[in-house]
């Protein structure tokens, strides 16, 4: 059965390595997550990039190799080098989106197109990758990201929502990036979660006073393992982002288990599908909502009579906390979209792995037992950091899951063996039975973690 393999369970070290022929792959995957690096891209404008570029990868190997259902409409390119369409495809989205840096991406090309040898399969690999990448970024010319900066009023400072923070006081970040055209659900406000807890409600008081404790950057008794939680997973700017750690850990654990071209390619682009898609939903759900950060529900607290003793003007949390509503965790949307994906195309959550964070480099690792265990981590992190309540945590990852279980049993669907016509059919049930058990697993872990070793 064609598809991503399940395989013994062995940790492996979040890395690129080389896999002949995966390698051309995941080594392009590298330079867009170093691209976004380099450009500072904030998550959701992240996470599009990751998404428009391993689209047209998939497409281009696709072609050439039909094993799965088009992402777009694409040329069957047999006898195509596949190795050709997905060095020329990156290639082409890179340089067409970051033209500056087109004379690395030329040289990286070149490199991977001599080890190929001349002849038609080449070319015709080189042919199909143009005209993919080329398809892959028209399409997403006029999908709203240009217009996401848009306007948002945050003069009315009412209790509960959501206003500049401290130290910078910063804009708003993107507010606009709901309206942004989803790259596989139908829209955002389908997955619109419910609403926060009430303000003065008994779980909003604990929440407040939960991360007022944890989330501290001075006084609090968190331990020393929780506060390297928080680094770990922060991601903030100048980093793969939140979602580029979760598409630096799949290609590691697609690389480990020596999946082929083909099907790297496929799991890249259903991650960063679901994981572009939870930018979009985060969003909507985080202006829909609007609601206010710790540091202001803590440093105004007496705007809320149930939660007037917990004030503290000087009050600060561990993490910086970031320019945009609260509600809900896009840590925990991301991650739970990624875990999602993960276990449904390996057949599986429980595959150990061992990642590192570009905050610490390969010196510091954590080791987790599954995506799930990983998932609830990253979201935790952001209560140890001070920047999110237990709420916007839990509906992230709720979010999350919603997201990546629509993308992985709608998207990229196997093309059915000779002899196997129950194939698709199969798939969508194991998938199913492993969401289900996903559900449960990662509800308890949400609020506990399991420990990670350093």
């Amino acid at each position: 059965m064609r598809g991503c393999q399940v395989v013994a369970s062995v940790a492996v070290v979040v890395a690129t390595a080389a896999h002949a022929p995966a390698d051309v792959v995941t080594a392009w995957n590298g330079v867009l997550l170093d691209t976004i690096r380099a450009e500072r891209l904030a998550p959701p404008q992240a996470s599009r990039v990751m998404a428009i570029v391993s689209t047209a990868v998939y497409d281009a190997v696709n072609a050439a190799d039909p094993r799965h259902a088009a992402y777009r409409p694409t040329q069957p390119a047999p006898g195509a080098s596949a190795e050709a369409a997905a060095a020329q495809a990156a290639h082409d989205a890179l340089a067409i989106l970051f033209p500056a840096w087109e004379a690395d991406y030329a040289a990286r090309l070149a490199a991977d197109l001599d080890a190929i040898p001349a002849g038609p399969a080449r070319s015709a690999g080189v042919a199909v990758g143009a005209a993919v990448a080329r398809a892959a970024v028209d399409a997403r010319a006029t999908d709203g990201a240009a217009a996401a900066g848009a306007w948002y009023d945050v003069g009315l400072a009412a209790p509960g929502r959501w206003r500049p923070t401290p130290p910078g006081h910063a804009a708003p970040l993107v507010p606009g990036w709901s309206a942004v055209k989803p790259f596989g659900i139908p829209s955002a406000s389908v997955f619109l979660p419910p609403p926060p807890p009430a303000l003065g409600s008994p779980e909003y008081v604990a929440e407040v006073a939960e991360v007022k404790m944890l989330g501290s950057w001075s006084g609090s008794p968190r331990t020393a393992d929780q506060t390297q939680i928080a680094f770990f997973w922060a991601d903030g700017a100048g980093t793969a982002t939140p979602p580029g750690h979760w598409n630096q850990i799949a290609a590691a654990v697609a690389d480990s288990r020596g999946l082929g071209l083909a099907e790297t390619a496929r799991l890249l682009a259903m991650l960063d599908v679901a994981l572009a898609d939870a930018a979009i939903a985060a969003w909507d759900a985080k202006y829909h909502y609007d609601v206010w950060r710790p540091v202001t529900a803590i440093r105004q607290a007496e705007e809320v009579a149930a939660t007037a003793a917990f004030g503290d003007d000087t009050w600060t949390p561990l993490l910086p906390t970031p320019p945009f509503p609260e509600y809900v965790s896009g840590h925990s949307t991301f991650s739970a979209a990624a875990a999602t994906v993960l276990a449904a195309c390996f057949g599986t959550d429980d595959i150990p792995f061992v990642a590192v964070s570009d905050a610490f480099g390969p010196g510091v690792t954590r080791s987790f037992s599954s995506f799930s265990a990983a998932a609830a981590e990253a979201g935790m992190s952001r209560i140890y950091g001070g920047i999110h309540f237990a709420s916007g945590n839990v509906a992230g990852a709720d979010l999350g899951q919603a997201i990546g279980g629509y993308v992985a049993t709608r998207l990229f669907a196997p093309v059915p063996e000779p002899g196997s016509a129950t194939l698709a059919a199969t798939a969508i049930l194991v998938l199913a039975a492993c969401c289900l058990g996903r559900r449960g697993a990662l509800a308890a872990r949400r609020r506990r973690p399991d420990t990670a070793d350093t």
